[in-house]
């Protein structure tokens, strides 16, 4: 079983690689800075932070960039301050 999940899990790293280059070159053709328009759909979308966890080793295979990588675990924090209970 292990084997079809580290399969899965490579696959899956893959696909958001691509989704990755595609979400920043149609921002480069548009003009749009990606962070500010990824920070802008998650609002829209989400409506609040992403509340993570997230797998950073996994998201620099897909070639998150540090930038990327640091506005997901700010996220993650500011949910996590946010709903705290007590």
């Amino acid at each position: 079983m292990s084997d079809i999940l580290d399969i899965i899990f490579t696959d899956e790293i893959g696909h958001v690689k691509i989704g990755n280059i595609w979400f920043h070159y149609l921002c480069q053709q548009r003009k749009l800075d990606s962070l500010i328009t990824f920070d802008d759909l998650v609002k829209k979308h989400i409506g609040s932070e992403l509340r993570g966890p997230f797998n950073i080793e996994a998201r620099k295979l897909a070639d998150f960039s540090k930038i990327e990588l640091d506005y997901l675990q700010n996220s993650a924090k500011s949910y996590q301050a946010k709903n705290q209970s007590g």
